[in-house]
């Protein structure tokens, strides 16, 4: 399940500091129950992390179904290959633990959306999410909207990542369902994404991903 070339996601276990922050690396080699991982950089500080012998890590990554996987392990070792490594225990395919329940995970999270399409009765506007996943999003309708069942629009997403950066995605979707929200007293809209390149759909994903570790980690989950 774990291969070479396989980018990863690293966080301490224990740690003193206030804020969790989470360090991005890349599987290098692979030798029996051992892992070779390029030193980890932090997502925020862009600067090389410092990572004792003895140190307890999670490690995450996104597997070929675009599942996300979580395991626990600890770092081994320091070594030279072609490049500086970190050498890490891998516990086998039996300890990793699968996050997400199905295909895509859907979390409830604003971002903004521009939202647009080809028929001149329909305006476009600009709203935000209600919830997100790589297959889709739900989002909030403007007061007085024309938008019908199964009509095809263009988005521009907006996703403030971990690491800083923002990133903008440009989909095409189709309305599968219009729906009112009593509390919000506004009708929601669930689309589903149509057409999206695969490497704008895992920095959904990747989104997702960063979202519900910061929710886990604060006990909302």
């Amino acid at each position: 399940m774990v291969e070479i070339g396989t980018p990863v996601t690293l966080e301490l276990i224990h740690t003193d500091h206030g804020a969790q922050e989470s360090f991005k690396s890349k599987i290098v080699d692979k030798k029996g129950n051992y892992l070779f991982l390029a030193y980890p950089v932090g997502e925020k500080t862009r600067k090389t992390g410092v990572f004792l012998e003895g140190t307890q890590i999670k490690i995450s990554f996104v597997g070929k179904d675009q599942s996300v996987y979580l395991f626990e392990t600890s770092v081994i070792a320091r070594k030279k290959l072609k490049i500086p490594v970190l050498v890490f225990y891998f516990p086998g395919d039996n300890e990793i633990i699968r996050i997400q329940r199905r295909k895509y995970v859907r979390i409830e999270t604003a971002v903004d959306v521009a939202v647009y399409n080809n028929q001149l009765d329909v305006p476009p506007f600009t709203t935000i999410t209600m919830d997100i996943s790589g297959g889709g999003a739900a989002i909030v309708l403007p007061e007085s909207h024309q938008l019908k069942h199964q009509e095809n629009l263009g988005l521009m997403l907006v996703f403030p990542m971990n690491s800083g950066d923002i990133r903008y995605i440009e989909a095409k979707g189709t309305v599968v369902r219009i729906f009112n929200h009593k509390e919000m007293e506004r009708d929601i809209a669930s689309i589903e994404f149509s057409t999206i390149p695969d490497n704008q759909r895992q920095t959904i994903i990747q989104f997702c991903f960063e979202r519900q570790l910061y929710m886990r980690n604060r006990g909302i989950q």
